[in-house]
């Protein structure tokens, strides 16, 4: 009887020894795979931000360049002498706007001043839509010009920030391998090229005049 209770008592502790084995191998299965999920979640994230950093770099510099355009004097001049000014809101921003169910995902560095940009870009889209507005053409003139000083004012802030958010998005992105300071420069090399080539057309077509004057002379 001895022998048989040893037996059995034998063959219950290596049943529990093998079944704690398989439930200590299970786990650490589950604990592995969990693991690599999250290290797989970790990876995607760091692409995502990635992607984005880029993508909003290049949104942010096309807006910055837009607004260049519209602050020149010639421009500003322009819109303040319209008794009746007209513009198309830019509604083009479509990074920012696929970033607002999780803005978690843009780093800390960069995050206040380009939701500072987008709102400045919000604002000054709303006030252009107001130029088509039945009640901002029954204002008076001199109402109507201090309404587009205001909204050539916002411009400028939008562009202010619009440079400080690029400056950071570029920080952040040197510590990721991202030459973004890079295209910035081609970009602005580029945009700024219209302008010398109808700079350099305006002397041409003044040289010309002058020639021409002084023949007739």
């Amino acid at each position: 009887m001895e022998a048989t209770a040893d037996s059995l008592y034998s063959g219950l502790l290596v049943a529990l020894v093998g079944a704690l084995g398989a439930v200590l191998g299970a786990a650490a299965t589950v604990a592995l795979q969990s693991r690599s999920v999250v290290q797989q979640d970790s990876r995607h994230r760091a692409q995502r931000q990635r992607d984005l950093l880029i993508a909003m770099h290049a949104e942010i510099l096309a807006g910055v360049g837009a607004s260049r355009h519209q602050l020149t004097p010639e421009e500003r001049a322009y819109a303040l002498a319209n008794d009746n000014p007209f513009a198309t809101p830019d509604d083009n921003d479509f990074v920012f706007a696929g970033t607002q169910g999780d803005l978690s995902i843009l780093p800390e560095p960069v995050i206040h001043s380009v939701v500072q940009y987008y709102r400045r870009a919000a604002q000054s889209n709303a006030m252009t839509r107001d130029l088509r507005d039945v009640q901002f053409r029954e204002q008076s003139v001199e109402e109507r010009r201090k309404f587009v000083a205001l909204l050539l004012g916002v411009v400028g802030q939008q562009r202010r920030i619009g440079h400080k958010a690029l400056d950071e998005i570029e920080s952040y992105g040197d510590g990721l391998g991202l030459d973004l300071a890079a295209k910035r420069i081609a970009f602005e090399a580029a945009d700024a090229a219209p302008a010398m080539n109808a700079s350099d057309d305006g002397n041409d077509r003044a040289d010309h005049d002058a020639s021409s004057n002084r023949q007739e002379i």
